[in-house]
């Protein structure tokens, strides 16, 4: 079951992962009511793991398990492509507004642009590894930076900045 939860994971719709997920959750109740009901005295239910392991029998914890364990793997993968989806559509925007920039301005403006996108995309653990790389050295992140190491990443946020 969890192989074609997955697959519909290849299709970037949560939707519809969603609905396999809950699909499947469903149909394992199903079969284990069904399996409970039509118990006719030849004891199906058990309370034992060893005699659920080792015979036909059914475990109502391991059961009531198996079913959080395919939603859960549906919530997780329903989340990671959410995300995924939302990362996808914002690069191909950003994408589509670096090649229509390009038709209005010089190649180097476009570029400049775009690196500085990217540096204002980065986390202040970056930002500190990126003031080391240009030679300024702190002793840890929390530490403030000299001012020349924040202007070197400043300006092309403030050209960002200005230009929206």
């Amino acid at each position: 079951m969890f192989i074609f939860i997955s697959l519909r994971a290849l299709r970037f719709e949560a939707l519809y992962l969603i609905l396999a997920g809950a699909a499947a959750a469903i149909g394992w109740s199903g079969m284990v009511a069904y399996a409970v009901m039509w118990d006719d005295g030849g004891m199906m239910v058990t309370r034992d793991y060893i005699y659920y392991m080792t015979n036909n029998a059914i475990l109502i914890g391991a059961e009531v398990d198996k079913i959080i364990s395919i939603l859960m793997v549906t919530i997780v993968l329903a989340v990671a492509i959410a995300h995924a989806r939302r990362t996808l559509e914002q690069a191909v925007a950003d994408a589509a507004a670096a090649e229509d920039m390009s038709r209005f301005l010089a190649p180097e403006v476009v570029a400049q642009v775009t690196e500085s996108e990217a540096r204002a995309a980065l986390v202040p653990a970056d930002m500190y590894a990126l003031s080391e790389d240009q030679g300024f050295q702190a002793s840890s992140p929390d530490e403030h930076l000299p001012a020349r190491a924040v202007e070197g990443v400043a300006k092309p946020i403030d050209l960002v900045a200005l230009s929206a």
